[in-house]
């Protein structure tokens, strides 16, 4: 078994503790995170700090938007979205009336066409010689004929219909990236708001450990100042008590004038 050494030995071989080197320690490190709350307060660094970091999050935003107005510009041209959509609607309409005479609707449209393709049918009974490829492109010339003008331009409508859903769609997600980016920027400078009060509240705690027993000192000696004041004042105001202008005599406090008089 090994053999145990006294308690009193063991005290006695470990070094003293430098009670001078810790406080040193300790009033640097307090002195520090006073330097560092100093610099803290200091309102102008402030304001530098948060207007580059917003000068940053603005350069970020417009390199990403430039390069996004690239990409359409390769993809669309320089020309306007909006005014190439007009264009094509306004070309697609012109289009439709200048192949629809006056007073012919779909319905007449309609029936010019079975008119003419039972004409068709007619001019084409008994010749054997006409085969099934010309049948069907005599008839696909007489519906281009009558409804040709018509499907071109509900063609070139639902065409622009589709570039401006298309353009609605894309300025819809521009719309959410600039929302994203205002929700952003407010959690960042809320966020750096509350680190810096929580910084703060810090600082103030170390502030109070290094000062803590002058604060207590001092609160004491308010509170001893403040009763002996409350005492004082109590024990020396007195209350004069009379009957028809004869003084009676004088009280501590007017129960003890209604007591006496009672």
């Amino acid at each position: 078994m090994t053999e145990e050494k006294p308690v009193n030995q063991n005290m006695e071989n470990t070094a003293p503790l430098d009670q001078e080197g810790v406080r040193k320690e300790l009033d640097e490190l307090v002195q520090s995170k006073l330097e560092q709350l100093d610099e803290k307060l200091d309102v102008q660094a402030f304001e530098d700090e948060f207007s580059a970091k917003a000068r940053q999050l603005q350069k970020a935003k417009e390199k990403h938007y430039q390069r996004k107005g690239r990409r359409r510009s390769e993809e669309t041209g320089r020309d306007s979205e909006h005014g190439r959509v007009y264009a094509a609607a306004s070309a697609a309409a012109r289009k439709i009336a200048s192949y629809r005479p006056v007073g012919e609707s779909f319905l007449h449209r309609t029936w010019r066409l079975v008119r003419q393709l039972k004409a068709a049918r007619r001019d084409m009974a008994g010749k054997d010689w006409m085969t099934r490829e010309r049948r069907s492109a005599a008839y696909a010339a007489c519906v281009d004929d009558c409804w040709g003008p018509v499907i071109d331009g509900w063609d070139s409508i639902w065409t622009c219909a589709w570039n401006f859903l298309a353009r609605l769609a894309e300025d819809s997600w521009d719309l959410c990236l600039i929302v994203a980016d205002a929700v952003i920027a407010a959690v960042y400078y809320l966020g750096s708001f509350f680190y810096y009060i929580w910084d703060l509240l810090w600082d103030v705690r170390y502030w109070i450990e290094q000062h803590k027993r002058s604060l207590v000192t001092a609160f004491t000696m308010l509170v001893v100042i403040g009763a002996a004041s409350f005492v004082l004042i109590k024990s020396s105001t007195a209350y004069e008590y009379s009957y028809h202008g004869k003084l009676l005599g004088t009280a501590r406090s007017v129960d003890d004038v209604y007591r006496t008089i009672d």
